[in-house]
């Protein structure tokens, strides 16, 4: 239930509704171990099944395995989400253009986008089958979400609307003009019209942002199965910060100490949220590093791996229930797609008693 790498980003930080328990260490698996391709996480399923990009193809990463799947050809290709049953979504660029894919069982089907649409990328899918699609043609884009062969458009808030991620109810987020606005905001769509989640406290007025020219901007990445959604906003000192919007209240997620900017980019359902925290110098971003939100709390992933693992870890992209968190740094000189397995420490005390 998410989105990737290139995101921007602050410390007020948001109790989780459970209390949680941090892992000690994580054990760090790279996804693409014994290859020297590179890889950028999307998205990851409850049993670790990471999907994403290698090389400028779609990739998939279950059990030790990397595979790149032949029946979408030798052309460009992503993976942007994978379900529980192990179906695979993203777009593929056979003729260049983007054209919506489902991969099932090694099988492709191509999606079907509005009529007249000139491309179509599939982002997520539910474990209900439903997949959100954003498609169209120019100032005519839409987000659509498919199940059984129906199609349902997602509402706009007044101009474009670009959707990022569904939960197993079909509810969708991402982002939306409003009418009149030059500047989008995060919304939420559940039934009936998509509603505006609007930007944090201070966040409306102008300045320098980033990426965005102005304030009053916000963007969702990510939802879960209690209508929790995370993202990014515009926030008070004119920076951009992770939020959390909860039972109709956006909240700010904050920053490691030093930063001044942060994303959240996934959020499961025991509330624990991944993304990044990091440091930019007007738009230039000078450093991210990966985060985890939970229990009123912000921690540094990179300093919850071995020291010696020559890792630098950039950024984290999913997270599922299991607590496992998958994302993109640097190994070697490459980027690489990384899996981290919670090692708390009551299994450590267990391993040091049973092992020699």
């Amino acid at each position: 239930m998410q989105n990737p790498v290139l995101f921007l980003v602050g410390c007020a930080l948001v109790p989780s509704l459970l209390s949680q328990e941090v892992a000690s260490t994580y054990q760090i698996t790279d996804l693409a171990e014994g290859s020297n391709r590179y890889g950028i996480v999307y998205a990851m399923n409850a049993h670790g099944e990471v999907v994403g990009d290698s090389n400028f193809q779609a990739c998939i990463w279950s059990h030790g395995t990397m595979s790149i799947p032949g029946s979408l050809g030798n052309g460009f290709s992503t993976a942007r989400g994978i379900n529980d049953l192990g179906q695979v979504v993203g777009g593929a660029a056979p003729n260049g253009t983007s054209v919506a894919f489902l991969l099932d069982h090694g099988v492709v089907t191509n999606l079907l986008t509005p009529t007249g649409a000139v491309y179509g990328l599939a982002v997520a899918i539910n474990n209900n089958g439903q997949v959100l699609v954003n498609g169209g043609a120019g100032s005519q884009s839409g987000t659509f979400v498919l199940a059984q062969g129906t199609q349902r458009q997602i509402p706009s808030l007044g101009g474009l609307v670009r959707g990022a991620a569904l939960n197993d109810l079909g509810h969708v987020v991402g982002e939306s003009s409003p009418a009149g606005a030059k500047l989008s905001h995060a919304f939420l769509q559940a039934a009936g019209p998509s509603v505006d989640l609007g930007v944090l406290p201070g966040g409306a007025t102008g300045g320098d942002c980033g990426f965005c020219v102005a304030g009053n901007f916000s963007a969702a990445t990510a939802v879960n199965d209690f209508d929790e959604v995370v993202g990014q906003s515009a926030a008070a000192g004119e920076v951009l910060h992770a939020f959390v919007w909860r039972h109709g209240v956006m909240a700010d997620l904050g920053t490691l100490p030093g930063d001044n900017r942060s994303f959240a980019t996934s959020i499961n359902n025991r509330g624990q949220i991944v993304g990044w925290s990091g440091h930019s110098t007007g738009i230039i971003i000078d450093y991210t590093r990966p985060v985890l939100w939970t229990d009123g709390s912000v921690v540094d992933l990179s300093a919850l791996i071995p020291a010696n693992s020559g890792w630098v870890l950039d950024v984290a992209v999913a997270i599922n229930s299991r607590g496992q968190i998958a994302g993109t740094g640097h190994r070697n000189g490459f980027a690489r797609p990384f899996l981290l397995t919670p090692i708390h420490a009551s299994e450590r005390v267990i391993r040091r008693t049973i092992e020699p």
